[in-house]
């Protein structure tokens, strides 16, 4: 905990954050965008294989 002086000169405390807290938000931070990027790749995908298939009953 960190006490502050403000200008009214009260005391407030303000809790900091562990470094083990702020590594826990950045791996769900990365976990959040790997999960994600993953699920776009695989819809591109899977529009891919559609694609591919129709073009070749056209042909």
């Amino acid at each position: 905990m960190t006490k502050i002086e403000n200008d009214k000169n009260r005391v407030r405390v303000r809790k900091q954050k562990s470094g083990s807290q702020n590594r826990k938000v950045r791996q769900r931070k990365d976990a959040m965008e790997k999960s994600l990027i993953g699920s776009i790749s695989t819809l591109f995908v899977k529009l891919k294989k559609k694609v591919m298939k129709n073009l070749g009953r056209k042909m």
